[in-house]
């Protein structure tokens, strides 16, 4: 669950990510059900090491109703873990990844976008813009170049995967406000250090000095 759960944590996932993470997770489930059923443990390193402490034989390791708890188990965890996105959400067009790499041919003639989408793929400078500059950036460098797929890119690209942003600011708050300054004001401190942007603190501190008598 951890390497699940890591991959998807950050202020740089997009619901794209998360979902092709989910996604994998969710096809290996099945995979790891026969295995059970079969007594392979590969899966489940923590399970097999108790097994080889009890010595346990492995074609005897697990009688049928705990193995059969134990495939109830995924087959639930599996369910629960479908409706974290909706269908939506996992058929985002592909072209947002790499425009440079995208199948014309899949697109609809009808879709206004192929019209940029051509265009786009012949510009090398771009090409080499799009392997210098992270995704978002990209997309927001071409706001005036290509209006239309940006605002498609931007629908996928925007939206929160997960409450990461959320919990790190809830974080940040119990660093700023302790008992000892819980009447303070946090609005500006918060902002100040959530901020990706770091403060030009030799101009503010310039600004405030005094002039010595």
């Amino acid at each position: 669950m951890n390497e699940v759960n890591l991959p998807i944590q950050g202020p740089g996932v997009t619901i794209m990510d998360a979902a092709e993470t989910l996604q994998a997770f969710l096809a290996k489930l099945p995979l790891w059900k026969r295995r059970l059923e079969a007594d392979n443990y590969a899966n489940f390193p923590m399970l097999e090491e108790v097994l080889l402490q009890d010595g346990i034989e492995s074609d005897k390791a697990l009688s049928i109703s705990l193995q059969a708890e134990f495939c109830r188990h995924l087959d639930t965890l599996q369910n629960s873990f479908k409706g974290y996105f909706c269908s939506g959400d996992l058929k985002v067009e592909t072209w947002i990844r790499n425009p440079f790499l995208a199948d014309i041919y899949c697109i609809s003639d009808e879709d206004p976008a192929k019209d940029f989408l051509i265009d786009l793929k012949t510009k090398e400078m771009l090409r080499n813009e799009f392997n210098s500059k992270s995704l978002g950036e990209f997309w927001c460098a071409l706001t005036q170049a290509y209006p239309c797929l940006v605002k498609r890119a931007m629908d996928a690209l925007i939206p929160f995967a997960a409450t990461y942003l959320c919990e790190s600011g809830f974080s940040a708050l119990v660093s700023v406000k302790t008992k000892s300054r819980n009447r303070l004001d946090v609005k500006d401190d918060m902002r100040v250090t959530l901020s990706k942007t770091t403060p030009p603190f030799h101009l503010l501190i310039q600004a405030k000095q005094q002039p010595s008598h």
